[in-house]
């Protein structure tokens, strides 16, 4: 409404023009298959958003691995002229499943996905359309009246382990990975719902290690995440770890790689370096790593991702991501 009368509106105009809306709108409820979905890409609105694909890899994702709720109430929109102004990232999801899916080898199957169609939406209303506030990953747990502790940290130590994940299975680097789609709610609930003993984890983990010390290392999210994946792995090696990591600062005569490392990292922080989550989750793997099997080495200056699934000190924690659906 506010969008509408900035455009020069008046409230006469906008009587007039909700009272066409009544008259000329119709909805009803189509199962939208990859041709379907094609033929609305064909009328998409010129003037519609630029295609973000990060979000068209989520929603393909979501529809194939049955995260999708048609009744959500949400629509497919178009115009009284018949131009597709609301929906091309949902129809464009459907076509990419499809595409995942004919090259999967029986992974998975996929024909399309039931939607709620609206016709006759008046041209004028176009500039309001998905002008609200995006739900966060927070809210979605709040109605489902999902507590969580430490939801903060949860969230992110999600995002890197799901990130993670698809690295894994893709062979691609973190990053580019992270870059590829963007981790719907449902996707990350489902993923949380998976993590067993998380929130007791947390709590566990606050209670050992001093957040206020780590935190000047590294972030909690990417900290509680290498910690959920390796403290039953090696729980010495991943204790002694956050231990340097935690008394950065304190003098110690080991000298261990990961004091070396934390000080180097408090060091960069101090003067606002920033690092990647790729950059910190490998700091952490050549620390572990060197705890485990140490070596007289020197540490390298400049870090490479080396997420190496064969690799005997991460495969255990490349075993309890694949769990994880």
């Amino acid at each position: 409404m506010q969008a509408l009368q900035q455009s020069g509106m008046s409230d006469y105009n906008l009587s007039i023009l909700f009272l066409k809306s009544r008259q000329s709108l119709s909805a009803s409820v189509e199962y939208v298959t990859p041709e379907i979905a094609k033929e609305y890409i064909k009328v998409n609105h010129e003037n519609n958003r630029t295609v973000d694909n990060r979000v068209v890899e989520s929603f393909a994702w979501q529809m194939l691995r049955g995260l999708w709720i048609s009744a959500s109430g949400e629509t497919l929109k178009f115009d009284q002229k018949g131009k597709f102004v609301d929906g091309q990232h949902r129809a464009l999801g459907v076509i990419r499943a499809a595409e995942i899916a004919a090259n999967s080898n029986g992974e998975h199957y996929f024909k399309g996905v039931e939607f709620l169609v609206v016709t006759g939406v008046p041209e004028e209303a176009f500039i309001t359309i998905d002008d609200g506030h995006k739900r966060t990953l927070s809210d979605a747990f709040k109605i489902r009246n999902m507590s969580v502790s430490g939801q903060k940290y949860i969230n992110g130590a999600i995002k890197t382990l799901m990130t993670l994940r698809d690295s894994t299975l893709s062979g691609k680097h973190y990053e580019v990975e992270a870059g590829l789609k963007r981790r719907s709610t449902s996707e990350s609930i489902a993923f949380y719902e998976q993590l067993k003993g998380i929130d007791e984890l947390y709590w566990k983990f606050k209670d050992k290690f001093a957040f206020s010390r780590i935190e000047g290392v590294m972030p909690i999210a990417q900290a509680f995440a290498m910690y959920y994946l390796f403290h039953d792995q090696n729980e010495e090696a991943c204790f002694s770890v956050f231990k340097d990591f935690e008394q950065h600062a304190a003098f110690t005569e080991k000298n261990s790689a990961a004091h070396l490392i934390a000080v180097k990292l408090k060091h960069d922080r101090n003067l606002r370096i920033r690092y990647r989550a790729w950059e910190y989750i490998t700091y952490f793997l050549t620390a572990y790593s060197r705890q485990i099997e140490p070596n007289i080495l020197p540490l390298p200056v400049k870090i490479k991702w080396n997420w190496d699934t064969s690799n005997p000190v991460i495969s255990g924690a490349v075993k309890k991501l694949m769990r994880i659906d």
